[in-house]
């Protein structure tokens, strides 16, 4: 049964990476705005940001530092279709960036495993949305919009509670705390849309499914140090349960705009907001994505991008600046879990095409 539901949902992702999640886009509503307008038909183009830095230090005078690497990457792509009334767009985004500081292997306890790399983030978002306006020049219309996420390796945690791309001291029995597929969150939002522009569009839905599952079983009942499931939220029945399913009513709005002479100047933001009807509707899961790009020159473009999110069903790890590890503690040592919001900003060059 330990990966029992992978292959049912790989094809699951493969169908749904036709449709457009309006999720997280970056610059590319910058390119597809510098592509020529296609009244009928496909717009398909791909972006590509790197986050880069290295320093190597042989025989580093006393307190002159150590060997540091870091490499991160964003891609997107995206296939637009327009025809007619119906409005088809799509897009893949992969968020990924590790760093390592030190060299050599570890002092003891660590067996003389290396120095690790560890994570900086690690994101995989995909999104579809199809929508169709009521009659010519109607802002008001129809429309389905489904959106996945989960990461892309896997994530080993250390008694320091850092995220790890490996495994140094055998914490939580040498297991994952996260992989591909474990967590995942899916959503999928059918309503009404409204779009008076093309700088604004919006989706509401009163009968919108998210659903928060781990496909792998082994990462699903990860412990802490006290004994208590890292997943708990997933609910706490003898089958050990690897979901969570909620019901309730979404919305979703779009804002983009470019500014100064040649447009060089990017403005985009994407709020998403989830009720859940089964589990305390009056507290809103948030999801909010925003980014500021400048066009250097043509295709090249040096973004600011930020990410807000909030979910009230899943507690995320709690930061602490002054404790171990950057992170709050519980009694027992473990890395103290909360309803946060999570928030992470990242400075970006990219370069973006479209075919």
């Amino acid at each position: 049964m330990k990966h029992l539901l992978r292959p049912a949902i790989c094809g699951l992702l493969l169908g749904l990476a036709a449709p457009d999640l309006l999720a997280q886009e970056t610059l590319l509503d910058q390119a597809r705005a510098a592509a020529d307008t296609v009244p009928d038909g496909w717009r398909v183009g791909a972006g590509l940001g790197l986050d880069l830095g290295q320093l190597l230090n042989v025989n580093p005078r006393v307190g002159g530092g150590e060997n540091r690497i870091g490499i991160g990457t964003n891609v997107t792509i995206f296939a637009d279709l327009e025809r007619g009334l119906s409005h088809w767009s799509n897009n893949a985004t992969l968020n990924f960036a590790i760093q390592k500081l030190g060299q050599g292997v570890l002092p003891r306890p660590f067996n003389g495993r290396r120095v690790p790399f560890q994570k900086s983030i690690d994101e995989l978002r995909l999104s579809s949305q199809y929508g169709r306006e009521f009659g010519e020049d109607a802002p008001w219309g129809y429309g389905v919009e489904a959106t996945f996420l989960t990461q892309l390796t896997p994530t080993y945690q250390d008694s320091a509670g850092r995220n790890l791309v490996s495994n140094i001291d055998d914490n939580n029995d040498g297991e994952p705390i996260a992989e591909f597929l474990s967590p995942a969150t899916f959503t999928l939002s059918p309503g009404i849309t409204f779009r008076p522009n093309d700088n604004f569009n919006a989706l509401f839905s009163p009968a919108s499914y998210k659903t928060v599952f781990v496909a792998n079983e082994d990462v699903a009942d990860v412990r802490t140090a006290s004994g208590d499931r890292l997943y708990a939220y997933l609910g706490r029945d003898d089958a050990n349960p690897t979901s969570l399913q909620q019901f309730g009513a979404s919305l979703r709005a779009n804002y983009g705009r470019t500014f100064l002479e040649g447009e060089r100047l990017l403005v985009k933001s994407t709020l998403g907001l989830f009720g859940n009807y089964l589990n305390n509707p009056q507290n809103i899961d948030v999801d909010w994505r925003n980014e500021i790009g400048f066009e250097v020159t043509k295709g090249l473009t040096v973004s600011l991008n930020t990410v807000l999110l909030y979910d009230d069903d899943v507690p995320v790890q709690v930061s602490d600046f002054d404790g171990v590890g950057g992170f709050a503690r519980n009694a027992d040592g473990s890395v103290r879990l909360g309803r946060r919001p999570t928030f992470t900003e990242q400075l970006l060059i990219r370069y973006s095409l479209v075919f």
